[in-house]
C-alpha cells in the first residue's frame, strides 16, 4: 500500500512530550492485565483450549452454522470439541510474543498410521467452516484441511463456505465434481482446484460466494452482507450478530464488535431497543480502540474502558478520557462510512442476506426483518447520521 502511494514514511505527533518510560498509571494497568492474563477464568480457558472452546458453547446455544447454514448444531459436535482432543493428540501451546494467553495450539497425533504427525490446530472459525458448514466430522481432519489452506494461502472461513456450495451443488445437480458432505479427501482436492482454478468448479468458486452463486444460478443461497460471508455465529439464533453483520463497515464480520460475546453471556436479554443498540455501539467502539492500539481481541474482557484510557494516555503523552476515545471511534467509523459510500456501498447494504429472513434453521425461526431494520435505523441515528443512513457532509 505504501508503495502504490509512493509513501516513504509516516510522521506521528502528539500533544504531549514523548514518554519513553511507562507512566505510573500505565505501569499499574500493565501489571493488572498481565496478572489477569495468567489467572482469570477467561484467560485460563483460552490458554487451555484456545478459540476451539467456542465449539461447545455455540453448539449448545443452537448457533453453530451447520450443513451450509441449515442447522444450528452439529450432530458430530463431540468429535470437534477441543475438550476431547487429548484422546487422539498431544497439545502444545504457542503464542504471539509476548502474549501470556498462549491460545495457539499445535497438535501431535498419537493414533493410527499418522501418529507423530504435527499439525496446527484449527481455530474456531475453521472448525465451523469445515466441521459445521461442510460436515467434516472430526477436528483432526479439519486440522488437515486447515494445513492445506495454509499452504495454498487461502482463507479457511470463506473457502469452507465455498466448498459447502459445491457440496450443495452436487446434491442439487448443479455441479458434477462437488464432494460429499464430510468427504475429507474430496474437499482437499477441491481446495487445490479453487486455489489453482484448475477445474470448472474450482474456477467458479474462486470468484467468491456471490459471483460463484450467480454463475451457478442460485443467488438465493447467498449468505453475504456487503459481499462478505459471515463467521461461525448463526444470526437467526444470535440476533445481535444479525445487527453486527448488517452495520459492520466491512460486511458480515464477527470481529468489529464481537457481539456474540455479550449475547452468549445473557447480557442482552430483556434490553429495550435503545439500550440494545447503545450496548452494540459501546462494544463496537471499544473493539475499534483495541484495533487502534493493535491489541488482541481476546484481551477484550481484560481491557474495559478505564484500562483503555490508561493505555491511550501512555501513548498520547497527555490525558485521554473515555469520551475522547468514543469521539475518535465515531469519527473513524464515519470516515469509513464515507469511503464506503464513495465506492458505491449504499445504506441499503446495511442488512443481512435475504436467505436469513426467508428460511429458519432447526434451532431458530427466520429472522424478523422489522426487528433488524428498526435497530439499524436507530444505529444510524446514534452514530449521528440522517434517516437515510448518510453521515453529515
Amino acid at each position: 500500500m505504501f508503495g502504490s502511494k509512493k509513501l516513504k514514511a509516516v510522521s506521528v505527533t502528539s500533544p504531549g512530550a514523548s514518554k519513553i518510560e511507562a507512566q505510573e498509571q500505565f505501569a499499574k494497568t500493565r501489571g493488572e492485565v498481565s496478572k489477569l492474563a495468567l489467572d482469570s477464568p477467561t484467560a485460563t480457558t483460552y490458554h487451555r483450549y484456545g478459540t476451539p472452546v467456542m465449539v461447545a458453547l455455540v453448539n449448545e446455544a443452537g448457533a453453530f452454522p451447520t450443513d451450509f447454514y441449515t442447522k444450528g448444531a452439529a450432530p458430530h459436535r463431540a468429535t470437534l470439541e477441543a475438550e476431547g482432543w487429548l484422546e487422539w493428540s498431544t497439545i502444545s501451546h504457542g503464542t504471539c510474543p509476548p502474549c501470556q494467553l498462549r491460545c495457539r495450539k499445535q497438535l501431535t497425533l498419537t493414533q493410527g498410521e499418522e501418529a507423530g504427525r504435527e499439525l496446527h490446530a484449527a481455530e474456531y472459525e475453521t472448525l465451523y467452516a469445515f466441521g459445521g458448514s461442510c460436515m467434516v466430522e472430526h477436528a483432526r481432519d479439519v486440522a488437515k484441511l486447515n494445513e492445506i489452506c495454509n499452504k495454498l494461502g487461502i482463507d479457511t472461513m470463506s473457502t469452507g463456505n465455498l466448498v459447502a456450495i459445491a457440496i450443495k451443488g452436487k446434491q442439487s445437480g448443479l455441479v458434477d465434481d462437488g464432494p460429499a458432505p464430510g468427504d475429507v479427501e474430496g474437499i482437499g482436492a477441491l481446495l487445490e482446484a479453487i486455489a489453482n482454478r484448475s477445474t470448472r468448479t474450482g474456477d467458479i468458486l474462486a470468484r467468491g460466494m456471490d459471483d460463484a452463486l450467480a454463475a451457478l444460478g442460485v443467488t438465493e443461497w447467498s449468505l453475504t452482507s456487503k459481499r462478505l460471508d459471515p463467521a461461525g455465529y448463526e444470526p437467526r439464533r444470535l440476533k445481535g450478530m444479525a445487527l453486527s453483520y448488517a452495520v459492520s463497515v466491512r460486511g458480515a464480520c464477527h470481529l468489529r464488535a464481537t457481539f456474540y460475546k455479550p449475547e452468549l453471556g445473557g447480557l442482552l436479554e430483556g434490553l429495550d431497543e435503545d439500550t440494545y443498540v447503545r450496548t452494540y455501539i459501546d462494544w463496537e467502539d471499544r473493539m475499534l480502540i483495541l484495533d487502534s492500539l493493535t491489541m488482541c481481541r481476546f484481551y477484550r474482557d481484560l481491557l474495559p474502558w478505564d484500562r483503555l484510557e490508561s493505555a491511550a494516555t501512555q501513548l498520547n503523552g497527555a490525558p485521554v478520557t473515555k469520551e475522547d476515545l468514543e469521539r475518535l471511534s465515531v469519527d473513524t467509523i464515519t470516515r469509513i462510512r464515507r469511503l464506503n459510500l464513495a465506492f458505491g456501498v449504499t445504506p441499503a447494504a446495511d442488512t443481512v442476506a435475504e436467505r436469513f429472513f426467508r428460511e429458519p434453521t432447526d434451532k431458530a425461526p427466520a429472522l424478523d426483518r422489522e426487528w433488524l431494520e428498526r435497530r439499524v435505523r436507530l444505529y444510524w441515528k446514534k452514530r449521528g447520521w440522517n434517516e437515510e443512513g448518510l453521515p453529515p457532509a
